[in-house]
């Protein structure tokens, strides 16, 4: 029996190999494009993609072929593939209504373009996190240190996220200070500003001055209390007179240990950064930016400081998604493009192929948009993964559409044989990313719902559209 198993299995590559290779290369290309962006987490992820999918293509040429011939000697392989015939009597069943199917599947694909630019895009990072495990707080023991002050209303260093200011000199420190002051008196930055510290804070300038007006502040007070009332003169014995009893000047050297601990740098030297403790919600890309826009650097004196925070990582993350996420789905576009045109060298047959993918891609904002999901940081990468992974299942019904020429029902014989197989792969990639849904953190469960959406569409309009759209071409 060997001689059939040879003979099947040359069979098998002249008819799967070409559209297996042609597909590989296609998804391959569009991942590859994801690699080149800045936004590592893409990039890692652009080039992993590339690695194991064209890592599956050689073993699978180099090994399968192998793996059959060696379980044929062990045993006969007498395997019969169940073929699919529903998708057969679907295409009989719309072929003769196929410009009212078409018509339906245009405007459809018509209103969803409208419906992309109306998608909204989710900036808070908190709402990609995990799910709060814990009734009142979520479980993580920040977000619970967060809530908790937040109720309590604590002090300034507890309510606001720390952003450092490098200097060269206590002086240029001083300035800098004063001037976010001033911009927190001004109300600058949405009032966001709860502190700002400094070593000018403890030791301001001009204490000679302000010792002078604090004496004559005293003795004017010690002249007119007795024509205060009763209440007002404890009030102002109180809370008032201990303020003023200030002799000498505040020496950096005798502040306590603690003011010094936290403006003091690793290499010893005291008071030459500025903290400016900002309120709001960190884990907001949109919120963020607003904060670099208007904090990021700061001029005082007629010189620059740039503001220094590991939050700020998100407002260069926004940026590249939306500078550099339509430049990957074009370059994805592009490289597919180029990809069919050199393997099909036809540019009538790279526009059959890609008319499919265009349609599923744009339906499934049309989706993503009437079920209200939100676009974000993780599940964004969907879109240029769909151009790569949506037109496999194309390219193998469209080699088998070209190689049975001689075929007088070809297309519902390709659906019952070759749509069975597609349809099936389609599944198991479709069972990968669902499995995503379940997962604890919201950002995976993103990438789940929309890739799977996505998958859905790409093989309904591969299998029950494209055929309608091949039709003429096997009536030649």
């Amino acid at each position: 029996k060997h001689p059939d198993v040879l003979t099947a299995m040359k069979k098998t590559g002249e008819h799967v190999i070409p559209s297996l290779v042609s597909g590989a290369i296609t998804t391959a290309a569009a991942f590859l494009t994801i690699y080149f962006i800045d936004f590592k987490g893409f990039s890692d992820y652009g080039l992993v993609a590339v690695v194991g999918i064209l890592g599956s293509l050689l073993a699978f040429v180099l090994f399968f072929p192998v793996l059959v011939f060696v379980l044929e000697r062990i045993r006969p392989l007498n395997i019969r593939p169940r073929q699919i015939t529903v998708l057969e009597k679907i295409y009989l069943f719309l072929f003769p209504r196929k410009k009212i199917v078409l018509w339906i599947v245009g405007i459809v694909t018509l209103v969803s373009i409208g419906a992309f630019f109306d998608i909204p895009f989710e900036y808070d990072m908190a709402k990609l996190s995990f799910k709060s495990t814990s009734g009142e707080y979520s479980h993580s023991l920040v977000d619970q240190y967060e809530s908790h002050v937040k109720k309590e209303k604590s002090d300034a260093f507890s309510r606001g996220r720390i952003s450092v200011y490098l200097t060269n000199s206590q002086e240029e420190a001083g300035n800098l200070a004063d001037r976010l002051v001033e911009m927190q008196k001004n109300g600058e930055g949405k009032g966001r500003i709860e502190a700002v510290v400094s070593m000018r804070k403890f030791v301001p300038q001009n204490q000679q001055e302000k010792m002078r007006i604090i004496k004559r502040m005293k003795r004017l007070i010690e002249r007119k209390i007795n024509l205060l009332s009763d209440s007002n003169r404890e009030i102002v014995e109180k809370d008032i007179m201990p303020l003023l009893t200030i002799k000498t000047v505040i020496e950096q050297e005798k502040l306590p240990a603690w003011i010094s601990q936290v403006l003091k740098e690793q290499d010893g030297s005291v008071g030459k950064f500025v903290l400016l403790l900002l309120s709001g919600n960190y884990k907001d890309m949109k919120n963020v930016t607003d904060i670099k826009e208007t904090f990021g650097v700061v001029k005082a004196n007629g010189k620059e400081f740039k503001m220094m925070a590991p939050y700020l990582l998100l407002a260069d993350v926004s940026k590249v998604l939306h500078r550099d996420v339509p430049l990957m789905a074009l370059y994805a576009i592009l490289a597919v493009i180029l990809t069919l045109l050199i393997m099909f060298r036809s540019l009538k047959y790279m526009f059959e192929l890609l008319t499919p993918l265009l349609i599923a891609l744009i339906l499934m904002f049309g989706v993503v948009w009437v079920f209200d999901i939100k676009f974000n940081l993780f599940n964004l990468i969907i879109v240029p993964t769909m151009l790569g992974t949506g037109i496999d299942s194309s390219i193998h019904i469209f080699h088998r559409f070209l190689a049975f020429d001689k075929h007088k029902s070809k297309i519902p014989y390709i659906l019952n044989h070759t749509g069975g197989a597609v349809l099936f792969s389609s599944i198991t990639t479709l069972v990968g990313f669902a499995s995503l849904m379940i997962s604890s953190h919201q950002g995976m469960v993103s990438i789940g719902v929309v890739a799977s959406i996505g998958i859905i569409l790409a093989t309904a309009v591969n299998l029950l559209v494209f055929p309608l759209l091949m039709r003429s071409e096997s009536q030649k």
